[in-house]
């Protein structure tokens, strides 16, 4: 149950990024990390998931995971 609750923050989190002008499959936190990199909203962020690198960490599994996919793309 945990991992279908965490699926569905992430969508949610992916969702508000897109309507205001982030990318598509990128979360709000990683989002934070890319573009306010340092700033108050950033450290609030890490701080209220208690991990001093949650926006960091968000921000490099969304690059994997983009990086995966154009590699998928590319073999077939």
């Amino acid at each position: 149950m945990q991992n279908y609750f965490s699926k569905i923050c992430t969508a949610l989190s992916e969702l508000v990024n897109v309507i205001f002008g982030g990318y598509q499959h990128e979360t709000i936190c990683a989002r934070v990390f890319r573009e306010y990199q340092g700033t108050i909203l950033h450290r609030f962020i890490d701080w209220l998931f208690r991990d001093k690198k949650h926006c960091r960490s968000a921000y490099l599994a969304n690059a994997l995971r983009k990086n995966q996919n154009n590699i998928i793309k590319g073999c077939c």
